[in-house]
């Protein structure tokens, strides 16, 4: 998009009659909450009160251009309302005078450079193999209870909060299973936990504040199922193995605006991939929490959050309880995986909890 205004128009700036036109054109294109919404979600507001108070359209739409002209974000506002209304005519025709709406071939150009590019051959089999790796955790008689992902070949990490009865002695080991394999109209293949053993380690915390969450408190359960599902043939005719997610051996970067893709059983259905490619948003000061935009619904706790390289980032928490919401929430694989270390130190670990966690860490370095 080449920037508001070109040179000779006082450049970077809206004359009177483009600003009363633009004016006009988004009064016409959105109500009051589909502005909220656009600039919620084209321009990454936290909301529409940062730029603009109060319930009168024509005066909010006021408000919002002069905000974006002083922060010289004219253009992206621009973008952003033909993105949310692609066959409003008349926001077409007002940005064809920027080049904002292309009508002949242009030189392509590399816009975000922090997305790069992506090599189908690489992606698409790595995106298969995570397709088996994921399971829906259920309740025997008593339905799906929301998500979980193969860390080793029979170690499954979902939230605590999914699996709380069972970790408290409320609900019998026996009842809980891991589906897999559930694509729309396919029974899926079950794994139960394991007869005994089967807490390989658990931490609360899923009520904590996002600001004060602290690394001893990151809501997971790590289960041991009944059999090394992750070793199992999946794939007879290529002899290929379920095979699981690994722990990520260092902390992976995760600044914000950086894409975030989630796999899960929202609404306790079928497998669905959810996406976001300007996700990232902040991590609390202990490095216990992380937010993004990615969409999720209930179901969707314990789902794996990867980088577009499917590279594992989080274990999906929360979503924000406010209408309409901001964000959802997760919990840094990194801090599991610390926490996982510091348990080794506890000389009172159960033999067979350190053997278990021993292995599961010492495999991903």
């Amino acid at each position: 998009m080449s920037r508001l205004n070109p040179q000779s128009q006082n450049f970077g700036r809206l004359t009177g009659q483009q600003r009363k036109e633009l004016t006009e054109l988004l009064q016409d294109a959105f109500s009051l909450s589909g502005l909220d919404r656009m600039l919620v979600q084209q321009l990454n507001l936290r909301s529409r009160e940062e730029w603009a108070l109060g319930n009168d359209l024509q005066t909010i739409v006021y408000l919002v251009i002069d905000k974006a002209e002083q922060r010289s974000l004219t253009a992206e506002l621009l973008a952003g309302a033909r993105a949310e209304r692609p066959s409003h005519v008349g926001l077409f025709q007002f940005a064809q005078q920027f080049d904002a709406a292309p009508s002949s071939v242009k030189a392509e150009r590399v816009v975000r450079t922090h997305l790069g590019f992506l090599d189908p051959e690489v992606w698409m089999p790595a995106f298969m193999a995570r397709l088996g790796q994921v399971c829906r955790v259920e309740v025997r008689n008593g339905g799906a209870r929301g998500t979980g992902f193969l860390i080793g070949p029979d170690l499954v990490l979902t939230n605590y909060h999914v699996v709380a009865d069972l970790i408290r002695g409320e609900l019998a080991p026996s009842f809980v299973e891991m589906r897999f394999d559930l694509p729309a109209g396919m029974a899926g293949v079950l794994c139960p936990l394991a007869a005994e053993n089967w807490l390989a380690a658990a931490s609360g915390g899923e009520s904590d504040a996002f600001a004060h969450a602290t690394p001893d408190h990151l809501d997971f359960a790590l289960l041991r199922l009944e059999r090394m599902v992750g070793d199992e043939i999946i794939d007879a005719s290529e002899g290929t193995r379920r095979g699981w997610i690994p722990l990520p051996p260092d902390k992976p970067p995760m600044q914000p605006g950086e894409p975030l893709l989630m796999l899960g059983y929202p609404a306790g259905g079928t497998l669905k991939l959810s996406l976001d490619t300007s996700a990232l948003m902040e991590m609390n000061p202990q490095g216990a929490r992380i937010r993004y935009r990615t969409n999720s619904e209930p179901g969707s706790s314990g789902s794996p959050c990867f980088s577009l390289d499917w590279r594992l980032l989080a274990l999906h928490q929360a979503g924000d309880p406010a209408t309409p919401p901001r964000f959802n929430q997760g919990i840094p694989i990194s801090a599991i995986r610390a926490y996982l270390h510091s348990l080794l130190q506890d000389n009172n670990l159960p033999p067979w909890r350190k053997s278990v966690l021993s292995r599961l860490l010492d495999s991903s370095n």
